[in-house]
């Protein structure tokens, strides 16, 4: 459908559900239930793969509908997705369609703030530059995970010969 609306993932109840949102207006569209529960509390691992239409929980795999991919330099993830697989819940990952920005509230109490087209990402009231701007691609919202995983104080490692990064929950 275009540009015209984007989909998330979520789980809720233990089963995974994703969202479409409207992006002309922000308002959630109607959702469609999935059978794969993967839990980031019983793994101790999540791992993302450039070009590759799924990341691993543990041992289990959960399907994306749009791949990681290299821009320059930095990897680039959706903030739906990873914001999900690191125990965020849904309701802490807001998008705003017209001023095209997400907030993220974690667990712990931070608030990051990323919009489309900048390279900051606000931690809270600290400024961090990104080095690559937050974009759309595919109908989602993406971010250099680098620097995302950073400001969770989540730590990972990227192996550049599998053009992999795996963070350690």
């Amino acid at each position: 459908n275009g540009n015209s609306e984007a989909v998330g993932l979520f789980r809720s109840n233990g089963t995974l559900y994703y969202e479409r949102i409207d992006l002309k207006d922000g308002h959630l569209l109607p959702l469609e239930e999935d059978n794969q529960q993967p839990d980031p509390n019983a793994v101790g691992t999540v791992s993302f793969r450039v070009g590759q239409r799924h990341y691993t929980m543990g041992h289990e795999k959960v399907e994306l509908d749009t791949a990681p991919y290299i821009k320059d330099g930095r990897l680039m993830v959706p903030v739906a997705h990873i914001s999900r697989a690191l125990g965020i819940p849904r309701e802490h990952v807001e998008w705003d369609g017209l001023s095209e920005t997400v907030l993220v509230r974690t667990k712990e109490g931070k608030t990051l703030l990323m919009s489309i087209g900048s390279t900051q990402l606000w931690v809270d009231d600290q400024q961090i530059d990104m080095g690559v701007a937050a974009e759309i691609h595919n109908d989602r919202s993406f971010v250099p995970i680098s620097r995302f995983a950073a400001a969770m104080n989540v730590s990972y490692e990227w192996n550049p010969e599998t053009e992999t990064v795996v963070f350690t929950l």
